[in-house]
């Protein structure tokens, strides 16, 4: 309930009327000119290529719609989550359950007095390499709820950090990246045609 408030409350880049128009405009325009061309190419063509290339847009056209497509909605919407709805009922259960016995700790004083005796028994790494857990323990902080779940958390292993950062803008923001790709293709078509020569 929580997420969908947030999601609602938050408010995307607004588009102006104009650029949509524009957007929408150009989209029409391109696919008119593919079109168009594609109508003076069949022109040129006889009698019975056309037949034959008609007859064969329209056997794609069917089987992207009505095979292609629904084995895409099928696989990707149907089998895939039917595979994993098992794992994931499974898993909403042990959060569940597990949520529900920190709230059953959390309301016990018994608890609250095993937190403490288990904080002067026994090592924690938490007591000193996580800053959460210090503000959990300190006096002002201790009352609330989130901090009695962060001092329930003790371990004697450090945090290990999996958050690798690897940079790759300067890849992207070459001055010559889009020559060397264009370049690359003009080079991968010509030996193309080379290769097809008699």
């Amino acid at each position: 309930e929580s997420k969908v408030k947030r999601d609602v409350g938050k408010k995307g880049r607004e588009v102006s009327k104009w650029a949509k128009l524009i957007g929408y405009a150009v989209i029409f325009i391109v696919n008119a000119c593919m079109l168009f061309y594609v109508f003076l190419f069949a022109m040129r063509q006889t009698k019975f290529r056309q037949n034959a290339w008609f007859r064969s847009f329209m056997t794609w056209l069917g089987l992207d719609i009505l095979l292609v497509g629904s084995m895409v909605v099928l696989i990707s919407h149907f089998i895939i989550p039917s595979m994993i709805m098992r794992d994931l009922g499974k898993i909403k259960q042990r959060l569940l359950s597990n949520i529900q016995e920190y709230q059953a700790h959390l309301r016990s004083d018994a608890y609250n007095n095993a937190i403490k005796a288990d904080d002067s028994n026994n090592f924690s790494s938490t007591d000193y390499l996580f800053v959460s857990s210090k503000i959990a323990h300190m006096e002002e902080f201790r009352h609330l709820t989130i901090a009695k779940i962060i001092a329930h958390f003790r371990t004697p292993w450090p945090k290990q950090s999996y958050q690798s950062v690897k940079d790759y803008s300067h890849s992207y923001k070459s001055k010559f990246t889009m020559l060397f790709s264009s370049m690359s293709n003009v080079l991968i078509f010509f030996l193309g045609s080379f290769i097809q020569l008699p």
